[in-house]
């Protein structure tokens, strides 16, 4: 047998499509996605809920900013004024309990990994005063006492806009269609956080935004790699002769 009838044999095996006998069948490559379809599954414009599937899916981009939060905000930090004066027990113990009350290290790393997926993490906070309705679009008062840190969907905050059609105050405008919440949080009352900050827009760059051909390619491969082996996996025996000699090993 020469090369050129190895080859012949096998594309016909393996590559060329297999002779269909019935119109209603069909072939194993039939079922392959082809190339071009496969980044086709999304828009090429990156929606907040676009962003959020390309990140999920790459599993190395997850570990890296998950793992980049994580160190960022381990060190944390350390209470001191500005004059050298060592700041009252009592004070620094009212933070300390805020802080385990709260779990407000561990919601700034989250707040990081939104910031990377969707551009913004928003960390809204609460305050002691009357729950009445509204009351988000109000300013913070100076003394007032925060009681929680919450952190808020990226998905949910899409602009910055007047409520009012006056320009006097801006907010954050918050809208979750599936509850059918939709009203203004005053600036004070979010803590914006923003790793990729550039000048032409108050919110922040997404980097899937920025990373999005190469998720875009790795999702490709991943997908293509699957199809392959689909195609190609026929499975394996393993055969045992006991009274096999060494020669007939070799």
């Amino acid at each position: 047998m020469t090369l050129g009838d190895i080859t012949e044999e096998f594309m016909t095996k393996y590559i060329r499509k297999t002779k269909l006998e019935k119109k209603e069948e069909k072939t194993i490559e039939d079922e392959l996605i082809l190339p071009p379809e496969y980044s086709s599954r999304y828009d090429s414009e990156l929606t907040p809920e676009i962003r959020r599937k390309y990140a999920l899916e790459s599993a190395l981009f997850m570990k890296g900013t998950i793992k980049k939060n994580s160190d960022t905000f381990r060190a944390w930090f350390k209470l001191k004024r500005d004059d050298g004066i060592k700041i009252p027990k009592e004070d620094s113990d009212l933070v300390r309990d805020f802080e385990k009350r709260t779990e407000i290290k561990k919601k700034f790393k989250i707040a990081g990994i939104c910031a990377d997926i969707w551009g913004d993490g928003y960390l809204l906070i609460k305050i002691l005063e009357p729950d009445i309705k509204g009351k988000l679009k109000n300013k913070i008062l100076e003394n007032a006492i925060p009681l929680d840190i919450v952190v808020l969907n990226p998905e949910n905050i899409t602009e910055m806009y007047y409520p009012d059609g006056k320009n006097t105050q801006i907010y954050y405008h918050y809208v979750n269609t599936k509850k059918g919440e939709d009203f203004p949080i005053h600036p004070d009352r979010i803590l914006h956080i923003k790793t990729v900050d550039l000048p032409f827009s108050p919110f922040g760059v997404s980097k899937v935004d920025i990373l999005k051909n190469i998720l875009i390619s790795s999702a490709d491969i991943d997908i293509a790699t699957g199809e392959i082996l689909k195609w190609f996996s026929h499975g394996t025996q393993t055969l045992t002769n006991l009274v096999m000699q060494n020669n007939e090993r070799e």
